[in-house]
């Protein structure tokens, strides 16, 4: 028990020295131990003292196997986020204290996710990308502000590829692609008012061919007496890494709509 508190005290002073040096040094952020790491230190220590084996199951080991054995899998769910929407219920996270009206994800959607139908395939952990890539990475997915991306990359990205650069850089191809469109158009126009679902539908269909729209789920959330769209979850299917979004649309299947509709948020608590 005693070194169980041992291991506990240790994982405290060592978050909160990266807590400190990552408020006096941002950009080392990406490189110092974080909580969930030193949390996953502690735990192969506990369990290894019990003798209980971390190893995925050999189901698991196969599944991982063969998504980068086939070159990733064949369907996925990419999600964006309106960030301004989803700081109004997390007001805490570091994305939302630092956002502001110039930044990117003020007047674009950001990445939250690329999902594969499974998750948590394998044991890998997560390791930096490149410097280009992360600085990109950075702009389009402010959540790694709060290591949104090493959550992403664990739970589906390691069923996606090998490793996290290949899984952030196809996922940023998407974003981008997706933000250059008459869709993300509609939202900036239509910032602080109301957005049916039909309408977002009706503009994915112009902008990706018809019947791209009834590929997509409207995500929305409750903010005391405004309902905002806070996500766009899109279903893909096909050749991910290379083909274009309106192949990629076309091929996936239908889903529900999602919500009816909502607000598009303006940057800042309302």
């Amino acid at each position: 028990m005693k070194r169980y508190k041992l291991y506990a005290l240790i994982g405290g002073v060592l978050f909160v020295l990266a807590l400190g040096l990552a408020e006096v040094f941002p950009s080392l952020r990406a490189y110092l131990p974080t909580y969930d790491r030193i949390f996953t230190s502690i735990k192969h220590e506990v369990l290894r003292e019990f003798g209980v084996n971390e190893r995925p199951s050999k189901s698991g080991q196969r599944q991982s196997q063969k998504f980068i054995k086939e070159g990733g899998p064949k369907e996925a769910v990419l999600a964006l986020s309106w960030t301004a929407a989803f700081c109004e219920t997390a007001p805490h996270k570091r994305e939302c204290k630092t956002q502001r009206s110039g930044r990117y994800d003020a007047t674009h959607f950001a990445l939250h996710g690329l999902w594969p139908k499974e998750q948590y395939c394998g044991n890998a952990d997560y390791q930096n990308v490149s410097d280009d890539l992360w600085q990109s990475l950075k702009r389009i997915m402010p959540g790694t502000a709060s290591n949104l991306h090493k959550h992403e990359w664990k739970k589906h990205g390691s069923c996606y590829s090998k490793t996290p650069e290949r899984y952030f850089a196809d996922s940023l191809r998407l974003v981008l692609a997706f933000n250059k469109t008459d869709v993300r158009d509609l939202f900036f126009q239509n910032i602080g008012k109301h957005l049916t679902t039909r309408d977002i539908r009706a503009a994915f269909d112009k902008a990706f061919g018809k019947g791209a729209g009834a590929r997509v789920l409207v995500h929305c959330v409750q903010d005391n007496s405004r309902r905002l769209i806070q996500e766009l979850r899109i279903r893909l299917k096909g050749d991910i890494e290379n083909a274009p979004l309106p192949v990629l649309l076309k091929q996936a299947r239908h889903q529900s709509q999602g919500c009816k509709g909502g607000i598009i948020d303006a940057v800042g608590l309302q």
